[in-house]
């Protein structure tokens, strides 16, 4: 028999769903929770030599040439896009090159057998900055890789990305930002985007970017206050895709404040009102700002202000290459048996 709801029950499904489980619970209530930001799926680098990317990317850390795309798709012959499990690392060939100022954290199937490739690649790779070295993080010891020109990466065995088990792909991107600016950044996220954000330690917070993936905005001392700007020393120009399910909604909030970043010379750069982001199924910005007057030690910043920046290109699920299946080698053929190789 169909049963009446009160108007209280009515109110708490309301209060409940306008914010999901954000809030609600505990982080373990939460493990399943990804929030309003789907997928990420790649980000861009400017890299000098796409040769010597290739030997790092592949031959090294293991990921895998995307063949499903041609030149102009990718943006031109000096484009290269590297797979790994649901993640890409896009490079683009310039005389300048581009890097996070924090980690990426990849996941691999063999973690023994990336150390033994990246072993492999150091004389292909001697003398820019390439180097493999352990690192203590949250007092246990992991494997940092440095590319041919500074990009730090973090390098885990699969299944052991957190709360969503991941065997192969980039689960995090860890960023520094300004002392005292971690949550605001990570609560610009979760009002525009409805994300899931979490703060796992003083001076950090993490915003879910789909399953198993995260945005770790690390506060760094060393940045000085947010009111020095420091942007340009931290900001390069690169940028990070990711996929939102609320796309008209976060784009007439970011268009309201003036957060809509054309100035990028990609194809999407002509974008004038909602309808352009429609037929472009995505749009970019890059300033991070408080959404509420800040006050630190010594510093504070009015609402509205930049608080941090870097490229995100924000896509709608009706984008045609979300969750594109992208091939990827795995273990077994990731290491060619000596006696099958050819040498040409």
């Amino acid at each position: 028999m169909a049963q009446s709801r009160s108007s209280e029950a009515v109110d708490k499904l309301l209060d409940i769903a306008s914010q999901g489980g954000q809030g609600i619970g505990s982080a373990e209530d939460r493990a399943e929770d990804v929030g309003g930001i789907i997928h990420y799926e790649h980000i861009q680098l400017y890299m000098p030599d796409l040769h010597k990317a290739y030997i790092f990317y592949c031959d090294g850390l293991g990921f895998t040439q995307d063949p499903g795309t041609w030149s102009k798709q990718r943006g031109g012959f000096k484009v290269l896009w590297f797979n790994l499990g649901r993640h890409q690392m896009h490079i683009v060939q310039k005389d300048v090159h581009q890097d996070t100022k924090g980690y990426i954290t990849v996941v691999v199937r063999s973690l023994e057998l990336v150390k033994k490739h990246l072993q492999e690649v150091e004389e292909a790779l001697d003398g820019t900055q390439f180097r493999c070295q352990p690192k203590s993080v949250g007092g246990e010891e992991k494997l940092f890789v440095t590319d041919p020109w500074g990009q730090e990466f973090m390098v885990l065995q699969g299944g052991k990305a957190g709360d969503f088990p991941i065997s192969m792909g980039m689960s995090e991107v860890q960023l520094p930002v300004h002392a005292g600016t971690s949550h605001a950044i990570a609560d610009f996220y979760k009002e525009i985007f409805h994300a899931r954000v979490e703060a796992p330690t003083a001076g950090e917070s993490v915003v879910y970017v789909g399953p198993g993936t995260k945005f770790r905005f690390t506060e760094n001392q060393a940045l000085g206050p947010v009111t020095n700007k420091k942007f340009t020393e931290i900001f390069d120009g690169w940028h990070a895709a990711i996929y939102v399910s609320d796309f008209s909604g976060a784009f007439r909030a970011m268009e309201a404040a003036d957060l809509i970043f054309t100035e990028h010379g990609f194809f999407d750069a002509n974008i004038d009102g909602l309808r352009d982001a429609q037929k472009f199924h995505q749009f970019r910005f890059q300033d991070i700002i408080a959404l509420k007057d800040l006050d630190g030690d010594g510093w504070s910043v009015k609402k509205g202000d930049v608080i941090y920046q870097f490229g995100n290109e924000v896509r709608s699920l009706c984008h045609p290459k979300f969750m594109r299946a992208l091939y990827n080698r795995n273990g077994d053929n990731f290491d060619v048996p000596e006696e099958v190789q050819t040498i040409v």
